[in-house]
């Protein structure tokens, strides 16, 4: 959600802009996973939808409740530090090890700066504060990376007659080492813009500081070796059913803490990822790409022009294949990335769906709490981020709406998405034409000029995924067929794999190369084997059956993570057609229609 709201920002910003446009002038763009606090601070403004609809002001407020912004609002807030095993929306633990630091567990130095805007109880919105800073002395000790600076970031929308719902969040823990900054302490403020109008403004943001406090800051470092994080915060039930990053080897625990908080754990290895930046002449920039810089009297804004895309946010996609061929085909750099967020509203701002939040979407989706309508679990469907094939599987779907609405708890992780691509869709899988589809976007090498190999793990609820796309039976195991199709229509994977063991289903794809391949996995369904067990003598005694009673205790966490133990052992196979080669992996695979064994 960050960049669509900085993205809004900008707009409003060159609507105002004098006209301006020299041959100097140049589009100077950045593409990376993060950009620390360069980005972000926590706020609440009226809402940017209303001020580009209906030409609401765009001004700062003190709370929700302000009267400026009585009728709408948008906020970011930076998670605060729990103070109490059951405080809302906070930051609970860190920790950080590695083969020769196996605790790794992490002190609180400090938060930085001062709170921006306080918790509202009856409400239910968080603390607006900033980067929370740790050192892990085990690390110091043994010579390692020591500091490491968390942010985990909520977004919130206030709705008329609906009240203020939280609608995206993020985590990312950076590495850091001290260093200093001449530049002014971040804050945002009203200004008057040339047309007489009050706008805000983000100001103080050093590119080379992830934090700032005075004149020392947070510059970025790099993890150590196989190091492994663990992050414990406390965030709201429903925007934790779906997760998507930056992470290797992810392990997710989840709890509830009440009938709207849930404590979610995230345990897993950082994974490179590439960045690229451009700098063009306006002048001699594609005229279309430029023109989408104009305000509406078709005037650029003054001087140059800056634009820092966040690589894992919902409208990087698009934004790349905007730029992709003023990067080259090599990405500039690897950053060494921590980082994980929910499939949240800001999927819904590049048409996917996901989670009700507008006050009609809340409205439609009560109707499923009871006898749903046809059009209520449409609705109601898009909580899990999976569209209309959703609306099946209606029990998943009430429970994440019920959350939503604050009628009911959940615990339920529908699943988990990780990938090195340098961006990606915001969005589970498509099921389309009986494949699950997914697309990811980067360039072909490595800053040393090496291939860059792309990796794609997707971790899934098995009863979900089983509902969804319409194997019903639990007791059949499931194979897959995956292609990966390259923009110029050729196919290639290195290895995929599809395992389902402890109610997880868990496909991993690797090796595929970039620009913008579509990942296409077809599931099918073994035919079952039935094992029949020997007639007992007619004068056997009838078995006893003693029915097993769960203990009085609270119940198990859910967990996933990455599976190790497998029950069947899986075998891949390589078909191929034509030019297009597809890998075939399951109990007993066999390769699809036009296709024939590859020798």
């Amino acid at each position: 959600m960050r960049i669509r709201i900085v993205a809004i920002f900008s707009l409003v910003v060159l609507l105002v802009a004098p006209q301006v446009a020299h041959s100097a002038q140049s589009l100077n763009v950045n593409f990376a996973d993060h950009y620390g606090g360069g980005t972000s601070i926590s706020r609440i403004t009226t809402s940017p939808r209303a001020v580009m609809t209906m030409g609401a002001p765009y001004v700062l407020c003190s709370s929700f409740n302000d009267p400026k912004c009585a009728s709408s609002a948008s906020a970011t807030a930076i998670l605060p530090i729990c103070k109490s095993i059951s405080q809302a929306d906070c930051v609970e633990a860190l920790a950080v090890s590695t083969p020769q630091v196996e605790s790794g567990s992490a002190t609180l130095l400090k938060t930085i700066g001062t709170t921006i805007f306080p918790a509202d109880a009856a409400l239910g919105t968080p603390e607006g504060s900033d980067w929370s800073l740790f050192e892990v002395s085990q690390l110091k000790s043994a010579g390692e990376q020591h500091l490491y600076a968390v942010k985990v970031m909520v977004t919130l929308e206030k709705f008329p007659g609906v009240g203020v719902k939280s609608t995206d969040f993020s985590a990312s823990v950076i590495p850091y080492t001290l260093g200093t900054t001449n530049t002014p302490p971040m804050r945002s403020e009203e200004f008057i813009d040339p047309t007489g109008k009050t706008t805000v403004s983000t100001t103080g943001a050093d590119p080379n500081c992830i934090w700032k406090e005075m004149t020392q800051c947070g510059v970025e470092g790099k993890f150590p070796k196989d190091a492994r994080v663990k992050l414990t915060v406390h965030i709201g039930n429903y925007l934790s059913t779906w997760l998507h990053g930056r992470l290797t080897d992810p392990s997710v625990t989840i709890t509830a803490i009440d009938t709207k908080q849930n404590r979610l754990t995230v345990e897993a290895q950082p994974v490179d990822v590439p960045a690229s930046k451009t700098s063009q002449s306006v002048d001699a920039s594609n005229s279309a790409l430029v023109d989408s810089f104009r305000d509406l009297a078709g005037n650029l804004p003054p001087g140059d022009i800056g634009m820092m895309v966040e690589a894992s946010d919902s409208d990087a996609m698009r934004t790349f294949a905007r730029f992709e061929k003023f990067f080259g085909d090599k990405a500039s750099r690897l950053d060494s990335v921590w980082s994980f967020r929910a499939l949240g509203a800001s999927a819904a701002q590049s048409g996917f769906a996901t989670m009700p939040t507008t006050p009609a979407e809340i409205m439609a989706a009560m109707a499923t709490m009871g006898a749903p309508s046809a059009a209520g679990v449409s609705t109601a469907a898009n909580a899990l981020g999976m569209g209309a094939a959703a609306a099946k599987c209606s029990s998943q779907v009430s429970a994440i709406t019920g959350a939503v609405l604050g009628t009911s708890s959940t615990t339920a992780l529908v699943g988990l998405v990780t990938t090195n691509a340098m961006t990606y869709e915001a969005s589970p899988p498509q099921f389309v034409d009986g494949s699950l589809n997914y697309k990811v976007a980067g360039l072909h090498f490595n800053p040393d000029g090496t291939v860059f190999s792309g990796r794609y793990d997707l971790v899934m609820d098995a009863k979900v995924a089983r509902c969804l796309y319409g194997y019903s039976d639990s007791n059949a195991p499931l194979q897959a067929s995956v292609e990966v199709v390259d923009s110029n229509g050729s196919s290639r994977v290195t290895t995929a794999t599809l395992r389902e063991v402890n109610g997880w289903l868990k496909l991993g794809v690797y090796g595929f190369s970039f620009s913008s391949p579509t990942l296409k996995v077809k599931l099918t369904q073994a035919t079952p084997v039935v094992k029949t067990e020997p007639a007992a003598p007619a004068t056997a005694p009838a078995p006893v059956t003693t029915p097993v009673t769960a203990p009085a205790t609270a119940p198990a966490p859910v967990t996933a993570a990455v599976i190790t133990k497998v029950a069947t052992k899986a075998k891949t196979i390589s078909c191929v057609k034509g030019k297009t080669i597809k890998k075939v992996t399951g109990a007993t695979p066999k390769c699809p229609a036009g296709f024939k064994l590859k020798a």
